[in-house]
């Protein structure tokens, strides 16, 4: 809870003061067209980061309840690869980082994704995708890379990304919940733990591996269909 409120109370704070300016701003007539843009989409940007953490949160305690039903149905893996990147474009665009689908930079050259098909739950899969894409947002460099790997009975997802790298000591525990490495960005510590309990669900596995100064890859492996 401790965790939750401090990392909601920092873009509460942005939306709270960027609307008092508009407010004052508007009062004396001093307030700009351009500026006034700017700070409306930075009410926006962290009404939008509240909303993921909120839901972030409220997925988490459900997949931690154990009653969570899987909704199966087939769809396309490079769909929700795209989609989960597309939600962050607007955060990545804010850095010198580019993220690429099997080879495919994002936006530009999506349409020549080659589809894979899987059963599964695409809202908690598309989550999972999402969460491992934020979270290599944080650390990257420059780049990121997300390659889906079709095999005999099972896809294999990794996200791989030119940051810093997780000390040794940490890797097995960085999916345990409301884990946070040392000296690591900010965050709830309820991601990583819900992409291993989706993954679970789905009888499959999720991991990482890093080696400090050369990035980490996060991977998730998942059955083409339930029971195999």
């Amino acid at each position: 809870i401790n965790i939750l409120a401090h990392d909601l109370k920092n873009p509460l704070t942005v939306i709270i003061g960027f609307s008092e300016l508009i407010i004052e701003g508007s009062r004396a007539g001093t307030l700009s067209k351009d500026k006034e843009y700017l700070y409306l989409n930075m009410i926006k940007d962290s009404g939008a980061r509240m909303r993921q953490l909120i839901d972030s949160t409220l997925c988490y305690g459900k997949l931690k309840s154990g009653k969570y039903s899987l909704t199966i149905s087939e769809f396309d893996l490079a769909n929700i690869a795209r989609e989960a990147a597309s939600y962050l474009s607007t955060e990545a665009e804010k850095t010198p980082i580019s993220i690429y689908i099997n080879g495919h930079e994002l936006i530009e050259e999506m349409e020549e994704l080659t589809p894979v098909m899987i059963m599964g739950d695409r809202d908690l899969i598309l989550r999972s995708v999402g969460n491992y894409i934020s979270n290599a947002l944080k650390y990257a460099s420059s780049l990121i890379e997300v390659s889906l790997r079709e095999r005999d009975e099972d896809v294999l997802i990794s996200v791989k990304d030119d940051g810093s790298g997780i000390p040794i000591d940490h890797i097995d525990l960085i999916f345990g919940d409301y884990y946070m490495v040392p000296g690591g960005k900010p965050g709830t510590g309820l991601g990583l733990p819900s992409v291993r309990m989706i993954a679970e669900l789905h009888n499959g596995k999720a991991w990482a591996e890093s080696e400090e100064g050369q990035g980490s890859t996060f991977y998730l492996r998942l059955p083409k269909r339930q029971g195999a």
